[in-house]
């Protein structure tokens, strides 16, 4: 096993990327976060109306108003 978590470790010295699921609340939401420096608004989404934001791949603030890829949503804690 610990040559499996080196062997992939290295693969990631070339810029590899890995994926982390970020599960929803028991209420069936996930955290997200305007992008703009000037807002940082935090709101909650359901789950299944996130799948359809990442299809559409743009976003609008319901704070601000401030419009985004939908890559660009996590929070702070979430990116960090």
């Amino acid at each position: 096993m610990f040559e499996e978590t080196q062997r992939f470790l290295r693969s990631l010295e070339g810029g590899g990327e890995m994926s982390i699921p970020i599960e929803d609340d028991e209420d069936g939401y996930f955290d997200r976060e305007c992008p703009s420096d000037g807002c940082l608004f935090q709101f909650k989404m359901l789950s299944d109306d996130w799948q359809k934001a990442k299809d559409a791949e743009r976003l609008h603030c319901p704070s601000c108003g401030h419009t985004n890829h939908s890559e660009r949503w996590w929070t702070q804690q979430q990116a960090g």
